[in-house]
């Protein structure tokens, strides 16, 4: 099921996830702390770096599988609209070429 496969993704990516993270902020410890010339412009920069990774590695693991669960219930596009633009020919296929701006296969 998707929630089941919901939480062995959390589980397989909790760990390089979190490893990441802690060692990026370990890492910039000694310059939100300030010592040395110059640490008075460095720091807040390690703090809000430090800041902003603490909180994204939250949204990762905690709340995007929780709204991708919330919305992936949600039948958004119902079923049968789904298949009839399908049967009426509709592109499927989004992506794009080299760069020209172009959908794929219009070259």
């Amino acid at each position: 099921s998707r929630r089941e496969a919901l939480l062995e993704a959390g589980q397989v990516r909790l760990r390089p996830i979190l490893m990441t993270t802690i060692t990026t902020v370990l890492g910039l410890a000694p310059m939100a702390v300030g010592w040395g010339e110059g640490s008075e412009v460095r720091a807040p920069m390690a703090i809000a770096v430090m800041g902003g990774l603490v909180f994204s590695t939250a949204l990762t693991l905690l709340l995007i599988p929780v709204v991708y669960e919330l919305l992936d219930r949600r039948d958004l596009v119902p079923a049968a609209a789904n298949q009839a633009a399908i049967g009426a020919g509709a592109a499927t296929d989004l992506t794009f070429g080299s760069g020209t701006g172009k959908p794929a296969g219009a070259d």
